[in-house]
């Protein structure tokens, strides 16, 4: 049924309904006008109906035709007001076009979402304001006072669904705060307080994984858009104790990624780190009998590669102790079950290559997930460490590093 035109003042039934926001649509009793679908009338239709005062045809010329000279400006505009007339069937309900300024009627049987949007915001009507907004302002439109107009309501939007975020917040609805800051971050997708708030409803909801995801997505935002790596401040408030939570040490499944749970299951500790080309089947036997002993039949272990880069000049990178302990915890910490191997490298190797000049390359490359076996064989033990072999060696790896977990006191 057509609804009454809110935000426009009239009485009687709507029949224009003039969507501008994201997916234009032009809809008459109805019935989608398709002539609407050239930019030129939503450029035209855009400029008339945001403004409530009459435009008068110069202006309007010049603004759709800046390049062009007067004459040729009013000329194209005459015949743009010629197809405008036949692509509105009884336009002059809802626009004055046949006197010199060119007019919306506001009173009119028609409605326009940006007018509506701006009323509700206006009302403080913020749920209403956040249906209405669905997308940028004609966003195949690049004209100036287009895309000046479009920035203000996606500010606009911004602040609406921030407000109703903050409030959803303070009444623990927290399928409303995950709704409104998967919006935000759409208009935002580097806003820290919108990732906060998403993954603190996620959290509430008992849903961990969901707020590992979100960490995980925002961390390669900033990586890809900004080059940088999540403040401490979100990285130690939910990365990884908040959502981990208690986790019992017997409650571990048999092939439990441990990535970012080390400091909540137990105690990091290098076992050994040996060459690739030395790794054949008896140093894998004996490697893995080692970590039988070390981890007292318990062998849960995390199986890291590392491979040097090449320096400025030419030589083989070393990477000195205290930087590849840097790389591989803040590489632990970002890495998640949820990320492809490749691309979580990338803060680590951006964070190195900002704090040195002196490597071109530094790569960390993690094998399979963080490998875990707790069969109580010796042999799967030696399985693992074989597997991460098969993956290490195509990808140009020097070394193994072992380091065992071992159980809580």
């Amino acid at each position: 049924m057509p609804s009454d035109t809110s935000g426009i003042g009239g009485e009687r039934p709507t029949r224009l309904q003039v969507r501008l926001l994201g997916a234009v649509e032009i809809i008459l009793d109805g019935r989608r006008l398709r002539a609407f679908n050239s930019l030129r009338l939503q450029r035209f239709l855009g400029l008339i109906a945001l403004r409530r005062d009459p435009q008068h045809r110069s202006r309007l010329a010049f603004e759709l035709w800046p390049d062009s000279d007067e004459a040729q400006a009013r000329t194209n505009l005459g015949k743009l007001l010629h197809d405008f007339r036949h692509a509105l069937p009884d336009s002059g309900e809802f626009v004055e076009i046949d006197n010199e300024p060119v007019r919306w009627i506001a009173t009119g049987p028609s409605e326009v979402d940006v007018l509506r949007f701006r009323d509700a915001v206006a009302a403080g009507d913020f749920e209403l304001a956040a249906r209405l907004y669905g997308g940028d302002l004609l966003p195949a439109c690049y004209d100036d006072c287009v895309v000046d107009e479009r920035a203000t309501l996606r500010a606009e939007a911004y602040r609406v669904l921030v407000r109703l975020t903050e409030e959803a917040a303070r009444r623990n609805d927290h399928q409303a705060a995950l709704r409104h800051t998967q919006r935000i971050i759409g208009l935002e997708p580097t806003d820290e307080a919108a990732v906060r708030f998403q993954m603190a409803a996620h959290l509430a909801l008992g849903d961990r994984a969901a707020a590992l995801r979100a960490y995980h997505r925002y961390a390669e935002v900033l990586e890809r858009e900004l080059g940088v790596a999540p403040g401490e401040g979100i990285g130690s408030r939910h990365r990884p104790a908040p959502i981990v939570g208690t986790v019992r040490w017997e409650e571990i499944p048999s092939h439990h990624p441990l990535v970012g749970l080390v400091d909540a299951l137990g105690h990091d500790q290098a076992v050994t780190t040996v060459p690739l080309d030395r790794l054949d089947e008896a140093t894998t036997a004996t490697l893995a009998a080692r970590l039988w002993r070390e981890t007292e039949g318990n062998p849960l272990f995390v199986i890291e590669a590392v491979r040097a880069g090449i320096s400025s000049d030419g030589s083989e990178a070393v990477l000195t102790p205290t930087m590849r302990a840097v790389l591989l915890a803040r590489a632990r910490g970002m890495l998640g079950e949820f990320r492809p191997v490749r691309a979580a490298t990338r803060e680590a190797l951006s964070w190195t290559q900002r704090c040195s000049q002196r490597y071109l390359e530094a790569e960390l490359w993690r094998l399979d997930g963080e490998l875990a076996c707790r069969s109580g064989e010796r042999e799967a033990a030696a399985a693992s460490l074989r597997r991460a072999v098969e993956i290490a060696r195509p990808q140009g790896a020097g070394w193994l590093e072992l380091r065992a977990l071992r159980s809580p006191a």
